[in-house]
């Protein structure tokens, strides 16, 4: 069996590099937005999905919260926070939230 991909012989390095470019991000993240709870939770999160950590509803939506409060002006996290906030309530669980709508509407000059 040929190996073509070098984590399958070292799965350890794999966790390491994953681990390297979460702690590159965090930083990344401080030094854009200082070391606050939004971005602990934002790297925190990231990191969890990186490692493949099962997320909750609950780090999801902690997770929307702190993107919406660290980037006041992109237009798609309210909205997306708002239709997983009113998914919660409502009982849906979130594989099912539709999301393809929420897209930034085109300029009508692009």
């Amino acid at each position: 069996m040929a190996v073509t991909d070098i984590f399958q012989v070292f799965p350890r390095e794999r966790t390491l590099n994953t681990l390297n470019h979460h702690r590159e991000l965090r930083a990344t993240g401080i030094e854009e937005h200082g070391d606050t709870p939004q971005t602990r939770i934002v790297a925190e999160y990231h990191r969890k999905l990186a490692l493949g950590i099962q997320t909750t509803a609950e780090d999801y939506l902690a997770y929307l919260e702190a993107q919406v409060h660290l980037n006041p002006d992109d237009e798609i996290g309210p909205r997306l926070l708002e239709r997983f906030r009113k998914a919660k309530a409502d009982g849906i669980p979130f594989k099912d939230v539709k999301t393809d709508d929420i897209a930034s509407p085109k300029d009508d000059n692009e």
